[in-house]
C-alpha cells in the first residue's frame, strides 16, 4: 500500500514542529496534517483519513489510545505510532485487536520516527 498521508497529533508545539519538519524532508511527497489535540485529531481524520497516525498517548481532550480506538472503527487499516515521553517501550499487544495492523511504539527520546516508521514496516 503506497503512503499517502501522515497525520501527526501532539500537543507539545515544539515536539509538533520537530516530528512534521523531519517527515516532511524525509517524505516529501506525503501529505502531512498536525493536530495539537485528540478531539481535532478525531475532527481531522474523518475528513483527511491518513494512512498513518503518529499520536502522543497523554494529549488533551482525547487521550491518544481513546483517539486510536476511534479511528480504528472508523478505519481499521489506519496504521499508528503512539509516541511516549517515558524512557520505556509500551506494551501495546492488549491494544492491539486481531486483523489490524500492529501499534508500533517510539520513544520521543530514543527512537528516531523514521526508524519506527520502517521498524514497523510501515514504509
Amino acid at each position: 500500500m503506497p503512503l499517502n498521508s501522515i497525520m501527526v497529533v501532539e500537543d507539545e508545539a515544539i515536539t509538533l514542529e520537530i516530528l512534521v519538519t523531519t517527515l516532511a524532508k524525509k517524505y516529501p511527497f506525503v501529505t502531512l496534517n498536525k493536530v495539537l489535540n485528540g478531539r481535532t485529531g478525531l475532527e481531522l481524520f474523518i475528513t483527511h483519513m491518513p494512512d498513518i497516525v503518529i499520536t502522543d498517548i497523554n494529549i488533551p481532550e482525547m487521550g491518544g489510545m481513546q483517539m486510536a480506538e476511534k479511528m480504528r472503527a472508523i478505519k481499521p487499516d489506519t496504521r499508528f505510532i503512539v509516541l511516549t515521553g517515558y524512557a520505556v517501550k509500551l506494551s501495546l499487544e492488549a491494544s492491539n485487536p486481531p486483523g489490524h495492523p500492529p501499534l508500533c511504539s517510539a520513544n520521543r527520546f530514543g527512537d528516531p520516527i523514521t526508524a519506527t516508521l520502517i521498524s514497523c514496516q510501515i514504509v
